[in-house]
């Protein structure tokens, strides 16, 4: 988290600080951005940027959470269903409108590849962890609610199907941001259809 020194700026400040950031990371990735060159960008000495992040990791940390945060305020999860096929149906729907959302944000796709990139490379951990369990919470909330529309297995603890579908969704995402983020329809369809096929593999209810 960065220093209690950068929320005493000016909100506006704060935004133009975060934004140089991001562009440089979305740009350079978080191992080819030099933090020196950011920090003269936005205006900053290395002393001062002492008192204000803990560092380029810290930096990252904050554009990026910041970043995740307004793509997930502006893709709300499917409304409850009571249904399995509307729930199947509301499912689809968030994917679509999420890789829609990404590919009118390059940015948003830049930086999440950045991230990934550095996770790979045993990187950023307190971030990774932090953006696991909020993915792990969302996806709890959506079995819960697959599994009272009767579309989700309850034959697994809650916590095991979380933690399984998140490290699905991060393994697909992965692969999908490390091949080129598709553009055409037919691609943004298909990636679709993979990531709902193999979510409804792992966790629909099947037939007694």
């Amino acid at each position: 988290m960065p220093r209690p020194r950068f929320y005493r700026l000016p909100s506006e400040r704060q935004r133009e600080l975060l934004e140089i950031a991001a562009n440089a990371f979305a740009r350079d990735g978080f191992e080819g951005a030099s933090y020196n060159q950011i920090l003269e960008d936005i205006g900053l000495s290395k002393g001062s940027a002492y008192y204000t992040f803990e560092g380029k990791a810290d930096l990252f940390a904050e554009v990026l959470r910041r970043e995740l945060q307004a793509a997930m305020d502006a893709i709300p999860p499917p409304e409850i269903e009571t249904d399995p096929q509307a729930y199947w149906d509301g499912m689809r729907g968030w994917f679509e409108t999420s890789l829609r959302f990404a590919d009118a944000h390059p940015r948003v796709v830049a930086l999440t590849r950045a991230f990934l990139q550095a996770q790979s490379s045993g990187q950023l951990p307190p971030l990774t962890d932090e953006l696991e369990r909020l993915l792990a919470g969302w996806m709890k909330a959506a079995i819960v609610a697959g599994q009272a529309a009767g579309a989700v297995r309850s034959d697994l603890e809650i916590d095991l199907l979380a933690s399984l579908v998140s490290a699905t969704v991060g393994i697909l995402d992965g692969d999908l941001f490390a091949r080129g983020f598709p553009r055409s329809p037919a691609a943004l369809e298909h990636a679709v259809e993979l990531y709902l096929d193999t979510l409804k593999r792992l966790i629909e209810r099947r037939a007694e």
